[in-house]
């Protein structure tokens, strides 16, 4: 094979063919199990309506005073062939504003329920509205790597009130930057409306977070992406060649970048290689991790 190890060309199509004889590692046996998703929002936006709306029981406390929710109730659905374990996390609330202690126990099962869960979905209020405890919400599962579905419920409230789904996605987007990657589905646990979207986005973001790119198709996006737009050092002004590429592992997908410096890629670039690999592979609904390796000479 005809290869560069200076500027990194042939070397993801290389370690293909090094690796393309050894036996393949099955999936782990809990991956056969149910899709576990975790319900996570701040109080009162309706995520024990949402669970009781999928189970089409009363299974979890549902009241209009927020907080009612104490304790994490797992449920299990099997819908159309396929199962489905909720994780209805307990409401979410401002830390400041705890006065219990029985408040702190909600606040730690959410984020607990966040760690056990293969995908989160982010119940806002279509009726009220985006509020900064959404963000704060948000930012919980973006520390936990979760995959995200953000799901606006009581859009059955949407004609009274004049919204917009356009203008409620954009509001949604322009708030919450840093999930700009998660799609956003409108629903109604009164009505019933849009919970099989929930799910089937909820399937995807999940199996996006699992998908494994070859190092060759990998490699061969990089290099069209640099000739689109050169590396960019973090610090200093030297040039900077990203010499190959490899996928070390999922959930979240996550990518180790060799270059040619012992220095990191400023942000900005390895946002740009982000878009670049969504747009060419998918990873819907599931963040990404890029780690950058520099060669010391």
């Amino acid at each position: 094979m005809a290869l560069s190890a200076e500027h990194g060309q042939g070397v993801g199509d290389l370690l293909d063919a090094a690796l393309e004889e050894l036996p393949r590692v099955g999936p782990p046996e809990d991956e056969t199990g149910p899709l576990r998703i975790a319900i996570v929002g701040r109080p009162n936006v309706g995520k024990s309506s949402l669970l009781n709306r999928f189970l089409g029981s009363e299974r979890a406390v549902v009241s209009p005073i927020p907080g009612t929710t104490r304790d994490a109730v797992d449920s299990l659905l099997e819908r159309a062939g396929k199962r489905y374990l909720f994780v209805d996390t307990a409401g979410i609330r401002r830390v400041r504003h705890l006065d219990e202690n029985v408040d702190h126990v909600s606040v730690v099962q959410a984020r607990r329920s966040l760690e056990r869960a293969d995908v989160a979905l982010l119940i806002l209020d279509a009726a009220e509205g985006l509020r900064d405890m959404d963000a704060t919400i948000a930012g919980y599962v973006q520390e936990a790597g979760r995959p995200v579905v953000v799901v606006v419920n009581k859009w059955d409230v949407a004609g009274e009130r004049e919204l917009k789904q356009r203008a409620f996605e954009q509001a949604v987007r322009d708030r919450l930057k840093f999930l700009a990657w998660a799609p956003v589905v409108f629903a109604s646990a009164t009505t019933g409306k849009g919970l099989s979207a929930v799910l089937a986005a909820a399937e995807r973001a999940h199996q996006s977070s699992r998908t494994r790119i070859a190092t060759g198709p990998l490699n061969r996006l990089l290099a069209r992406a640099t000739a689109l737009q050169a590396p960019k050092a973090a610090k200093g002004n030297q040039a900077v060649k990203l010499l190959f590429a490899t996928q070390i592992g999922v959930a979240p997908p996550t990518f180790v970048l060799s270059i040619n410096h012992p220095v990191d890629l400023h942000f900005s670039y390895k946002r740009f290689l982000e878009n670049q690999l969504r747009k060419e592979f998918g990873f819907e609904g599931t963040p990404m991790v890029l780690k950058v390796r520099g060669r010391r000479h």
